[in-house]
């Protein structure tokens, strides 16, 4: 068991000796790329395919009061549509988180670094809870106008949370 110190998208190239800030190659993208502590006095980079990953941070950046608001919609608890908020509120809370995090993003798991981010993060969760039913990337219809493209990740969403954009360069 390890406890993972960084997600960064980029090649890890070492530490800085001064600083002991983690140090990338931002010319080289290394997808699902881990560091984690180990020590001893033989101590490698290496690639594994081999394991698996824990994720455990827990997110509260918004409620479920919050994107119940954001909807503008009664839903009432218990209730199966509550449910779903309580849900789409928790992943798009430790999405978002990872998200920025992968992006060298060190933010509180309690306070959401700013409102920007706070409306990206509801915005993800709304698209979530209205997917509900849907097909593929369309909202569920019945309409003979057709069908809605879905919007969860958009353009709009990516910017508020300042991703795939890394904090650093």
């Amino acid at each position: 068991t390890f406890k993972v110190l960084d997600m960064s998208q980029y090649e890890f190239t070492g530490v800085d000796s001064t600083t002991g800030e983690f140090q990338f190659d931002f010319n080289v993208p290394r997808t699902n790329q881990l560091i984690y502590a180990a020590t001893g006095s033989n101590v490698e980079y290496v690639v594994t395919y081999a394991g698996t990953v824990v994720y455990t941070q827990l997110c509260t950046w918004i409620t479920v009061a919050d994107l119940i608001t954001y909807l503008g919609v009664t839903i009432t608890n218990p209730s199966d549509d509550y449910t779903l908020a309580t849900q789409a509120t928790n992943a798009a809370n430790v999405y978002c988180y990872r998200r920025r995090q992968e992006s060298n993003y060190h933010d509180g798991l309690s306070t959401s670094p700013g409102t920007d981010v706070t409306l990206g993060t509801l915005m993800y969760a709304a698209a979530l809870w209205r997917s509900r039913g849907s097909i593929e990337t369309a909202f569920a219809a019945f309409d003979t106008m057709g069908t809605p493209t879905q919007q969860s990740l958009t353009p709009i969403v990516k910017q508020l949370l300042g991703i795939p954009r890394p904090a650093v360069a």
